[in-house]
């Protein structure tokens, strides 16, 4: 691992978690893009020691593996969010996590996984909870189906606008039908830019309301995690 290497998001949440864990204080929070030496800048101002905090990055070096950012237009058309869990979560938490999906994505959605691999799915949309390094970790991840058929959509508009164009320039095409086709031509044309326009507005808010509900949903999981195994049977 490198002194320089930048950390992603996900990576700085994992390592101040790791870093801070059994020593029960604050987690300090800090943004993505920091390197090493940064980050221990900032656990250093809560009283974090800076050897727990390169160690905590080693780990999460040793282990994480960095996905290249799906994009659709320019603008972000996945969305991953991984928050780290001391332990795995019993039957029952994980069926209140489970309920706690539905309620924020408004569908049953589908389980699968075996032992204290889980996963809960809807269309695009998957939520793994897994082992990983010496805890476990839950997954989230989700790829905006719609735009990539609004953009589909709007490149056969354009297409089709660019057929009726081309058919202007046909010597059968005359009189009153130039008009038509020149009309027809127009509304595709415009159809096909208004699709690709939304489109392109319409993912960063997606991608935003959907790391929202991610972080808010690891959060919530965390504390559930943290209040106690309710579940589990008296020894």
């Amino acid at each position: 691992m490198t002194a320089d290497r930048r950390f992603s998001e996900a990576e700085v949440a994992d390592i101040l978690e790791r870093a801070t864990r059994d020593l029960g204080g604050p987690t300090p929070t800090a943004g993505a893009g920091m390197t090493l030496a940064e980050l221990q800048d900032v656990a250093n101002e809560v009283g974090i020691p800076p050897a727990r905090v390169a160690a905590a990055a080693g780990s999460v070096a040793g282990h994480s593996v960095e996905r290249p950012k799906a994009t659709l237009l320019g603008q972000p058309r996945r969305v991953e969010h991984v928050v780290s869990l001391p332990r795995a979560p019993t039957d029952r938490e994980w069926e209140r996590m489970v309920v706690d999906l539905r309620e924020v994505f408004g569908s049953k959605g589908e389980l699968d996984g075996q032992g204290n691999l889980k996963t809960w799915l809807y269309r695009h949309l998957h939520v793994h909870v897994e082992p990983h390094a010496d805890g476990y970790r839950i997954r989230m991840d989700d790829t905006n189906g719609d735009a990539g058929g609004l953009v589909g959509a709007g490149i056969a508009c354009l297409v089709a606008a660019g057929f009726f164009g081309f058919l202007l320039l046909s010597p059968t095409v005359s009189g009153g039908e130039v008009g038509f086709v020149t009309t027809v031509a127009a509304l595709m044309g415009a159809g096909g830019v208004g699709l690709l326009t939304y489109a392109r507005r319409s993912l960063p808010r997606w991608a935003t309301q959907r790391a929202n509900q991610f972080a808010a949903f690891g959060a919530r999981a965390k504390a559930l995690l943290a209040a106690g195994d309710e579940g589990r049977s008296p020894s």
